[in-house]
């Protein structure tokens, strides 16, 4: 079902393969019905999805509660949440942790030092690869980081499976409040999976990344020029509401 959920994800919904498929459907459609201007009219869609101006305004929605770094000694844990292997790094033995997943990790080694709190790491293997997340951010943090690792939560597949299967391992060791650490603009719905339970307190921490940044409230003429870092912005958006949806 994952596989089949990351299929469609990737190909139906997300740039930039989406636009060859439903451009391909529009042009059947407007071919059938002999309205050129139906094909037109999702061209100009695909342009206003795609313009910066336009992703970056979602995602600031999506991050803007949450990009501030505070820490206080109420919690007594710290949980990562997993964001994907690199499969093709080979000066690191050709698995490792991805960027998004070593931003998390920069993230939460910080975090470790300003609180000399406890970690717990969790991901599994959602693509049936034979690697499992969790043991290469554990292995990254203590040996790049001289981060050490408390937990493994090594079966989880989603966010939401992420946060009920690290719940059990916290209870079991007598933890009643944790940071939870993730990016920004993935901590919404983080927290929404972590609200299952009502015995464990998650206290948002979120990471940085390569499009958290301060935009301008002055509109420039590149804001209106799709570039690939609004369908990098983009595919968050649509990947995060997949996932709200899809609740996972």
């Amino acid at each position: 079902m994952f596989k089949f959920l990351l299929f469609v994800e990737s190909f139906v919904l997300s740039p930039p393969t989406s636009y060859f498929f439903w451009g391909f459907i529009f042009y059947l459609i407007s071919r059938l019905f002999g309205k050129s201007s139906i094909f037109l009219g999702y061209l100009i869609v695909i342009y206003i999805i795609s313009m910066p101006v336009f992703t970056g305004y979602f995602i600031e929605k999506l991050e803007h509660k949450y990009k501030i770094y505070h820490f206080h000694n109420a919690p007594q844990a710290i949980v990562v949440l997993g964001g994907g292997l690199n499969y093709n790094a080979w000066e690191y033995g050709n698995v490792s942790v991805s960027t998004s997943e070593l931003e998390r990790l920069r993230h939460a080694a910080k975090l470790h030092r300003d609180t000399n709190l406890p970690i717990l790491v969790t991901g599994g293997d959602p693509l049936q690869t034979g690697y499992k997340e969790a043991y290469f951010m554990k292995k990254t943090l203590e040996e790049e980081f001289n981060v050490p690792v408390k937990w493994i939560e090594d079966e989880s597949k989603t966010t939401k499976e992420n946060l009920a299967l690290s719940n059990i391992i916290l209870k079991r060791n007598n933890i009643n409040s944790v940071y939870i650490v993730t990016h920004a603009w993935h901590m919404e719905r983080a927290l929404s999976f972590s609200q299952l339970t009502n015995e464990i307190l998650y206290i948002p921490s979120a990471c940085s990344s390569d499009i958290s940044q301060n935009r301008s409230k002055n509109i420039k003429l590149t804001d209106f020029i799709p570039s690939f870092t609004s369908f990098y912005e983009l595919k968050i958006i649509i990947h995060e509401l997949g996932g709200k949806i899809a609740n996972i």
